[in-house]
């Protein structure tokens, strides 16, 4: 789950629901494909990304586990 969007402040918390996401590796990129922002974690319920250097347009972020793989857009 990633909320809210649209992103008003720059900010946006991502959830997970998914035991497979053990490691993460999470990307940002502009709807050019253009890698924005990147970052590893170990598992988390929950992780806010603070992005506020952002110029308003459409992102895709990228999640990346174990067994899994999701993708969702959302605008700032």
């Amino acid at each position: 789950i990633l909320y809210p969007n649209p992103v008003s402040d720059g900010s946006v918390t991502l959830r997970f629901q998914n035991d497979d996401l053990v490691y993460l590796h999470i990307q940002i990129y502009s709807v050019s494909g253009k890698l924005i922002y990147a970052l590893h974690r170990w598992k988390q319920k929950q992780l806010k990304l603070d992005l506020p250097s952002l110029r308003s347009g459409l992102y895709i972020i990228a999640v990346n586990g174990v067994a899994k793989k999701l993708c969702f857009s959302w605008e700032i």
